[in-house]
């Protein structure tokens, strides 16, 4: 921006730019000038809307004092009216009083009792927005305030008529009248201090009259008469007042407006003043200035340096004449030395234009230095920076070579080296002459560059390299189809020489097991499309032929034909080995090495294939493992691997040959039997030879293993015509023979086919439940055997399917257990039940113990604890009301990982006890480090407890056993007042059954709780 500005201004003449100064000054001053003049045509404004402020408060002040007095007429209140209205039109535009002075006027017109309080409302609106209030002179302030403040303060308190009989009130308009009396003393005080005499002058009768009919009114009886003188003198003090208050504002606004003209005609003096002084100065500098353009043209014209400047001065003007006229001597006598340089001039360039005219790199440098002297257009690009260009193109022992040579010999001829001093490094023949040049020994060497050359060996001794040290075999065939050349590494796979095989034909290498024809298309292909890629098999001198990739590549001369071929051999025989690994593991087992899923059903389908063709029948048999995971996890998954291999063994051995065993994963197996008869023949195979050789013991890790099978059987066409019926009704029927009792042969039939849909269909509808509100909670209440109030109760599930209706958990939970949904609905049964806890307790059934049963799988699961807390948390539940049933299968079920998570529950609070207690297999030890709070007895020893002695037996030995280690007892199933009579004898804590009551809906349940302690009670 400053470049752009000085280039600007120096175009500008001396006459422009001392009338851009002056324009500048001008500037100055009329904006300051701008500034004062605008500050008093602001404080003329602001006097202006003072005045008319006045005038508006005079007019309001004719009217407004009438009203302290008697009532006026009407029609004085009339014109009164008027006057306010024009008062408005002249005065109140920017007042913003119009409301208020129509509101006025119309008081007065009709006479109201408000009329006073809305002038006096009036007049305050029209002194504050008329800057009377902000007024900056002390005398009219005080004058203001009189008109303003103090006048209608006291007028209101002479319109107020005293009581004589009010003593209080008496005393209080006095205080009243005599604190106003002295606030307008002091502002007439002040008023007086601040302004002239003329102002003292005026207002001093008017003020006294004031203070003497108030100091009447105030000393005798305040009646009406001296009320009215009183009013009669504030109206001559307020006229008074407002009279000079406007005679002050006129006289400031004169003065402002005499101050603004004083200001405007300085300006302008000033300004004529700038304007003669920047003239002169003007002519002082443009004259010899103009003297001095005028010679420097004539001397720019006529080429005479003999002309001068003339003028005299003592300032900088005078001194840069005085340089000027210098100058052009100076010029003159350098005019003369110029014309002898340049005929020297034209010489030197007659001989460098001779070394110019020549093509190739040529360099001049001076001996023994080695500046250059002289270097043409083609030898620029062979020097880089300045100094000694030898130094820097020629590393040290070559150029030591280089001159030795010159110095022996006077001349050096096609010196290779490889220059380092041009733009870039690069090969050269270097030719060298001593010579003298302009009068100096120097060197006159030419450049001829030979990159192309030099790179051509290069390329050539790297393919060389390449070609031999390449891992693929290569061939070089010539137009007669006879081999060229052959690298090592075809040699090496050939076990062939280099001269076994100059001369041979390609087709003699080619394998027999090839196709007759390959070479040939290798060729056509070759020469149609450039190249063909294929396997091949090469024979090997001594060894098996080994397979290869190869490319066959056609090189063409300049004219297009076929000049070579180009053969590259890769041997692919570990890939070969590699693919035919990947595709065995692809269709196998990796553990034992039977046929895997999709192996199986290729074999299948070849099965059902060649069954239709010859009308036989094929079985499909779906073998499970009895309890294995009980092995793996007791004992190790290395054990477990040991065991199915084992297995996988067995079974192969057990089949038929052309039968299939595989492999499906974890323990199960599948066997296709081919060709056969009946069921019986099925039979036969799968119980005498499949399940018995599964039953024979397992000599592993030095222990002796025992496990049986679970066989299912689907036969084709009989239970299915394709490979997905066939397996699905297979797994169905092995799943029959497990819940048949394991260690059996089961066969797919209609019936189990029925099950097996409805229980799919089943699962499908529980993955939904939860989601469609169908799941509710029956409660079954556990009662005190002591005192036989309700001590809780037990949470069952139950399930409202849509179009089967109400379901029990014995149906539906082992679906939910085996298919994982029990997780969902376990956390769901958690919420539900802390839920209702909740409500019961709000509903004033106070704290419900609520106990819920939870499964092996719920048990597992890490999330079990979260549930937990959350469900607690959100309903604001305390942990020991909520009590979680587990049977004794569950707990022995890895017993430490049970532990582990009962340990972590009881840390949030929660109740344990162990259901259907005595069914299972317990360990004491286990027993004992289990941290559960009751123990309950299962049902079926309650049920036969009058019949059976041992049962009783049995009940007595728990109670004991579960009081002995701190324990609760719990008996289920209590249907009779004898059982329950006998079980309190025996010192059972809490009874349960249907002596007491059936599961009921929550609703119910609530309505028995009720009436339960309604009986207590």
């Amino acid at each position: 921006m400053q470049n752009f500005l000085s280039r600007l201004i120096g175009r500008l003449n001396v006459g422009r730019k001392l009338a851009l100064i002056y324009l500048l000054d001008l500037t100055a001053v009329i904006f300051v000038s701008g500034i004062l003049i605008n500050e008093k045509y602001i404080a003329i404004d602001f006097t202006a809307k003072e005045i008319a402020g006045a005038a508006y408060i005079d007019a309001i002040r004719a009217s407004f004092t009438p009203l302290a007095g008697a009532r006026p007429s009407p029609q004085a209140m009339e014109a009164a009216a008027r006057e306010i209205e024009a008062a408005q039109a002249r005065h109140g535009e920017a007042m913003r009083g119009a409301d208020l002075a129509r509101d006025y006027a119309d008081a007065l017109r009709h006479g109201t009792d408000h009329a006073f309080d809305r002038g006096r409302a009036l007049l305050t609106r029209i002194g504050n927005q008329s800057n009377l209030i902000l007024d900056p002179d002390l005398d009219s302030y005080y004058t203001m305030s009189l008109a303003v403040l103090r006048f209608p303060e006291l007028l209101e308190l002479l319109r107020t008529t005293p009581n004589p009989n009010a003593a209080h009130d008496m005393a209080l308009l006095q205080g009243r009248l005599d604190a106003a009396a002295h606030g307008i003393a002091s502002d007439y005080r002040e008023a007086l201090a601040a302004g002239d005499a003329t102002l003292a002058q005026r207002l001093n009768p008017s003020r006294q009259a004031l203070q003497d009919a108030l100091q009447r009114y105030g000393a005798g009886p305040m009646d009406a008469a001296r009320r009215e003188l009183a009013i009669v003198a504030l109206n001559d003090a307020w006229r008074m007042a407002q009279n000079e208050l406007s005679r002050l504002l006129h006289a400031r606004q004169r003065a402002a407006y005499a101050r603004m003209a004083e200001h405007f005609g300085t300006a302008v003096l000033l300004l004529l003043v700038i304007l003669s002084v920047v003239f002169y100065v003007a002519r002082q500098i443009s004259a010899p200035l103009r003297q001095l353009a005028g010679v420097a043209a004539d001397v720019s014209r006529s080429g005479n340096y003999a002309l001068r400047a003339a003028w005299k001065s003592g300032d900088e003007i005078g001194q840069l004449v005085t340089g000027f006229n210098a100058m052009l001597q100076q010029l003159d006598r350098h005019r003369l030395e110029q014309q002898e340089l340049v005929a020297r001039h034209h010489a030197d360039n007659a001989q460098k234009r001779l070394a110019e005219a020549i093509p190739m790199p040529l360099l001049v440098t001076a001996i023994p230095d080695h500046e250059v002297l002289h270097a043409n257009a083609a030898a620029q690009s062979w020097l880089r920076g300045r100094g000694d260009p030898w130094s820097r193109g020629m590393d040290a022992p070559t150029r030591a070579r280089f001159f030795q040579t010159l110095a022996d010999l006077g001349a050096v001829d096609e010196f290779e080296v490889r220059w380092l001093a041009g733009s870039a490094p690069g090969w050269a023949l270097v030719s060298a002459r001593r010579i003298e040049y302009g009068g100096r020994a120097a060197v006159l060497s030419t450049f001829t560059p030979i990159n192309r050359m030099k790179a051509m060996e290069q390329h050539l001794e790297l393919w060389a390299k390449v070609f031999e040290a390449a891992s693929e075999g290569i061939l070089l065939i010539d137009a007669e189809g006879c081999i060229v050349e052959a690298n090592a590494a075809f040699c090496r796979n050939a076990n062939l020489g280099v001269d076994d095989l100059a001369g041979m034909h390609p087709r003699d290498l080619l394998d027999a097991r090839n196709d007759a024809g390959l070479y040939q298309t290798m060729l056509d292909t070759a020469a149609r499309q450039g190249a063909w890629q294929g396997e091949a098999w090469i024979q090997r001198r001594g060894r098996e032929p080994w397979p290869a990739w190869l490319s066959l590549n056609a090189a063409r001369d300049k004219s297009g034909a076929v000049a070579h071929h180009i053969a590259i051999v890769t041997d692919i025989s570990e890939r070969k080995k590699n693919e035919e690994r990947i595709r065995y593991m692809a269709h196998h087992d990796a553990l034992t090495g039977l046929p895997n899923r999709l192996l199986c059903r290729e074999r299948l389908q070849m099965s059902i294939a060649q069954s239709q063709r010859a009308g036989s029948r094929v079985a499909v048999l779906f073998v499970d493992l009895d309890r294995f995971k009980n092995i793996n996890d007791s004992l190790g998954h290395h054990v477990g691997d040991a065991l199915l291999s084992s297995v996988a063994q067995r079974l192969s051995a057990s089949v038929r040959p052309g039968d299939t065993v595989s492999r499906l994963g974890g323990d199960e197996f599948i066997v296709i039997l081919n060709n056969v008869a009946d069921v019986e023949e099925i039979g036969k195979i799968a119980k005498g030879r499949l399940i018995e050789a599964v039953r024979q013991p397992y000599p592993l890790d030095g222990a002796e293993l025992h496990i049986s099978c679970s066989v299912g059987a689907a036969v084709y066409p009989d239970d299915g015509a394709d490979i997905d019926a066939l397996m699905r009704h297979a797994d169905a029927a092995m799943y029959q023979a497990k819940n048949s009792g394991r260690d059996n042969l089961q066969f797919f039939t209609a019936e189990l086919n029925e099950r097996v849909t409805q229980r799919l269909q089943l699962e499908n509808d529980l993955r939904h439940a939860v989601a469609r509100g169908e799941l509710l909670l029956h409660y079954q209440p556990r009662i005190d055997a002591a005192t036989l109030t309700l001590a809780g109760v037990e949470s069952l599930v139950r399930w409202q399917h849509p179009t089967r209706g109400l379901i029990g958990p014995a149906e539906f939970i082992p679906i939910a257990e085996e298919s994982g949904l029990i997780v969902d609905i376990g956390a769901w049964i958690i919420d539900e039940a802390c839920r209702q806890h909740a409500q019961w307790r709000e509903r004033g059934l106070g704290m419900v113990p609520v106990s819920i049963n939870l499964s092996a799988v719920q048990l597992r699961d890490n999330g079990l604890c979260d549930t937990l807390r959350g469900a607690l948390k959100r309903h604001a539940i305390d942990a020991a009301q909520i009590e979680l049933e587990l049977t004794e299968s569950v707990l022995m079920d890895n017993g430490d990982a049970a532990i582990a998570r009962l340990n972590a529950i009881k840390a949030l609070g929660v109740s344990l006890s162990i259901d259907d207690f005595g069914t299972g297999y317990s360990s004491l030890n286990y027993l004992y480090r289990f941290p559960v709070d009751k123990l309950k007895i299962d049902r079926s020893f309650i049920q036969n407890m009058a019949a059976a002695p041992q049962n009783l037996a049995l009940i007595h030995a728990i109670i004991g056993l579960g009081h002995t280690l701190g324990r609760q007892v719990v008996a289920e199933g209590v249907s009779q007042e004898s059982e329950a009579r006998m079980l309190r004898e025996y010192g059972c804590d809490e009874l349960q059954g249907f002596h007491f009551s059936r599961p009921l809906p929550a609703q119910e349940v609530e309505g028995w709780m009720r009436d339960r302690c309604a009986q207590a009670a």
